[in-house]
């Protein structure tokens, strides 16, 4: 079961690109090399970030132990992929998918209907961010702006560094993008809701 009320999610490339105020939706898929069923949730995805508001949108895949074990994206990381999906289930067949925290259904037909419905909700946090990197070290620091009401107390920050990847699947996808590589704490760092700086490091 999910623990927390809300997730802001920050998507790290390994080129270490920062995201700063401007509002974008957090799209979450857990996938697996061998899983025929997964190629339509890429698919459609990727027909979201190729329309009108497709920069508005940011992503990360999970790679998953099903429908096989041997995903090479999968064995590269299993200890938070396998943490991710107990926070967020668990759940045990791919895919799964998941906007601004929320698990969707895989009907593909209504992605973007939901996702520009998402794109026009108010921000309700505004996150400025810097940072550097040194080899595979990351030093990350968050500015995070309360900018509503919210008396939520459980809130928490996602960092997760994502790598584009070259892998010739079993499934015919061989341009993985925004793959997870690390996460910091798969179940997420804690913050109040007051402005706050939060400096963590990736290794």
């Amino acid at each position: 079961m999910k623990k927390f009320q809300l997730t802001i999610l920050i998507l790290l490339l390994v080129t270490l690109s920062l995201y700063g105020s401007e509002k974008q939706v957090i799209v979450e898929i857990f996938t697996n090399s061998a899983c025929p069923a997964c190629v339509a949730a890429h698919t459609a995805l990727d027909n979201y970030l190729q329309s009108e508001n497709g920069n508005k949108v940011e992503f990360v895949f999970y790679h998953t132990e099903w429908p096989v074990h041997a995903d090479k994206l999968y064995e590269h990381n299993i200890s938070d992929s396998k943490k991710k999906n107990k926070f967020y289930g668990p759940y045990f067949s791919s895919p799964q998918t998941f906007f601004n925290g929320n698990h969707v259904e895989n009907n593909y037909s209504q992605w973007k209907s939901e996702l520009n419905r998402l794109i026009v909700e108010d921000n309700k946090f505004e996150l400025q961010l810097s940072g550097s990197r040194k080899d595979s070290s990351f030093t990350i620091q968050v500015d995070v702006t309360n900018k509503s009401d919210s008396n939520h107390s459980d809130l928490i920050i996602n960092y997760v560094v994502v790598e584009d990847v070259f892998y010739a699947a079993v499934n015919g996808i061989n341009d993985h993008k925004n793959v997870m590589r690390k996460i910091v704490d798969p179940e997420g760092t804690p913050f109040g809701r007051n402005s706050q700086k939060v400096l963590l490091r990736f290794i």
